[in-house]
């Protein structure tokens, strides 16, 4: 006979892995020690002690649980696993949300069971707090928030954390693996939640791989590694300071084309030709001596700033740019950045504050690179170490008068 896992057991995880294939092994050298608990014919506790015997071969040894009703039962449950497991704040937090839906369930029977509303009035039914026969309300998604103290006091998480657990099993239930694994708290785990799910996996796999140690940081790599002020739509319409748009019109000469820009900007860039958000500048023809500061954020799934980059330097090879300055994060190990070392770079030793067309200079989040694509390395160098160290690849020393010492 197979038996299910009653409801109140699922509250907590299961053993997996080591630690299952542990207790495995010391039931096949010392035997059960502990029952499994029935409840109602279904396991109350000790799901991981019936799958090793299961695995073993060997029949479980069973109990009863003494409980009379489902409070009990599932007080029962709690107070085992509690007692014996070593659960994580979080684990606990996700137990108390998985449990207040059954602390508010036991509520609504006990009222069913008495019949009776405490203080309602005679004659009024005690469901509706209104007279027989008057339309029943609408269930309200608020819950009383005494069955979500009483489940965070049960498994002895906080209230709030409780709250916390539950949007995520409500609104993000992907995240709960990672959750148990204790790849990511609870607080931080809500705050994903509120984003679709493509962005949350895309910051799950950089979090469980080691690539970024929070999700705050993961989010903002995902979304391109600005804030949400510079993402998409809005990118824009953040300048760049004129001190760097400057020295690349001096070393070009003159600014040609501007590919993301708009006429406020433009005041600064200078550019014969500018294109905006509206004109989509990323189809047009690119030629001459090109300033680019790209959008930032993603589209159809790929960096903006790659596509942009990827595409000027692509024009700069064909012959129709016949050179090029753009400014873009310095994130070295994105795939996209690769293709610059083959340039002179320029790592800006500070962190570039953009503007707003209101003038607002808010706290950047990256480090920057201004990218040159063209012959003038020595020129390059002249008017961008001001900003920074500069970088060389190989063959483009090919183009510098260098000194030996004596």
């Amino acid at each position: 006979m197979t038996y299910e896992y009653h409801p109140f057991a699922d509250v907590f995880p299961l053993l997996d892995g080591d630690d299952l294939g542990t207790l495995t092994e010391d039931i096949r050298e010392n035997g059960q020690r502990e029952p499994v608990i029935l409840y109602d014919g279904k396991i109350l506790d000790g799901r991981n002690r019936y799958r090793a015997c299961v695995e073993l071969g060997i029949p479980a040894i069973f109990d009863h649980s003494k409980a009379s009703n489902d409070e009990e039962a599932l007080r029962e449950s709690v107070s085992r696993n509690l007692r014996r497991r070593h659960l994580t704040p979080t684990q606990r937090a996700l137990a108390g949300a998985r449990l207040l839906p059954m602390f508010e369930e036991i509520a609504r029977e006990k009222l069913v069971h008495c019949g009776l509303n405490y203080g309602a009035k005679p004659g009024i039914d005690y469901r509706t707090n209104q007279k027989p026969g008057a339309p029943v309300p609408q269930a309200s998604d608020e819950r009383d928030p005494r069955a979500r103290d009483q489940a965070a006091a049960a498994v002895g998480a906080g209230a709030r954390s409780v709250q916390s657990a539950k949007k995520v099993l409500n609104d993000a239930p992907d995240l709960v693996p990672a959750l148990e694994a204790g790849h990511i708290q609870i607080k931080a785990a809500a705050q994903l939640a509120k984003e679709d799910r493509e962005t949350r996996d895309a910051v799950m796999s950089l979090v469980t791989s080691g690539e970024e140690k929070s999700v705050s940081e993961a989010v903002q790599r995902v979304k391109g590694g600005v804030p949400k002020a510079l993402l998409m739509s809005e990118s824009n319409e953040w300048y760049t300071p004129d001190q760097y748009v400057d020295a690349a019109r001096y070393l070009m000469g003159a600014i040609d084309l501007d590919p993301a820009s708009c006429e406020q900007a433009n005041q600064t860039v200078r550019a014969e030709v500018f294109y905006t958000k509206d004109d989509d500048g990323f189809s047009k023809a690119w030629s001459g001596r090109v300033w680019m500061n790209p959008p930032y954020g993603r589209e159809k799934g790929a960096s903006n700033q790659g596509r942009w980059t990827k595409r000027l330097i692509e024009s700069y090879e064909s012959g129709d740019v016949t050179s090029a300055v753009f400014l873009v994060n310095a994130v070295p190990d994105r795939s996209w950045f690769k293709p610059f070392w083959d340039h002179a770079i320029c790592f800006v030793s500070r962190r570039i504050r953009f503007t707003s067309p209101d003038d607002r200079t808010p706290a950047p989040t990256h480090g920057n690179v201004i990218v040159y694509l063209g012959k003038d390395i020595e020129g390059f160098i002249d008017h961008f170490s001001q900003f920074g160290r500069i970088v060389l690849s190989v063959p483009s020393l090919n183009n510098v008068s260098v000194s030996k010492g004596d």
